[in-house]
């Protein structure tokens, strides 16, 4: 069907007179005749243009698809840090509720080492005050058995503590 419309072209262009033809005319009235002339050319041409147009678009899918699986391990990678950074948000919250533990049972400590001293500091007073109070009555001196009240010897009772 080519060979006819091309037939039919230069047909065409052989009736034409030879006054339409001028070059005022830019030859506008010859072009069907010289595309039909140079169409097998073209279209040898073409074909490598045609063949890179389809590599074109084979790259152009490609592509698509490692933008896609970029895009989506970029997203995981996103969410990955996310978690990570919860993690470590509850992490230091976890450290931070340790180290508040370990500064009030510090200050607890203090405070049950400072009773204790004045504790026994207290107890070391009443001790020397029962000394002196038992070194004044005689029969009343440790050991000597007058006055006890508990079957405890009075070496016990005055006993120091470490």
């Amino acid at each position: 069907m080519t060979r006819r419309l091309s037939e039919r072209h230069h047909r065409r262009l052989s009736r034409m007179r030879s006054g339409t033809l001028r070059p005022e005319h830019g030859l506008d009235l010859a072009l069907p005749g010289l595309h039909t002339a140079t169409r097998a050319a073209l279209a040898a041409d073409q074909d490598p243009l045609y063949a890179l147009a389809a590599e074109n678009a084979l790259l152009a899918r490609e592509l698509g698809r490692i933008q896609a699986r970029w895009t989506e391990w970029r997203d995981d990678s996103v969410a990955h840090a996310e978690r990570l950074e919860a993690l470590l948000m509850r992490a230091r919250g976890e450290l931070i509720v340790m180290a508040t533990h370990l500064a009030a049972m510090r200050d607890a400590l203090a405070a049950l080492r400072k009773r204790a001293a004045r504790w026994l500091v207290a107890l070391r007073a009443a001790r020397r005050a029962a000394r002196r109070a038992l070194r004044g009555r005689p029969g009343l001196q440790p050991g000597s058995g007058a006055g006890r009240r508990s079957t405890r010897p009075a070496s016990s009772v005055l006993r120091r503590h470490p």
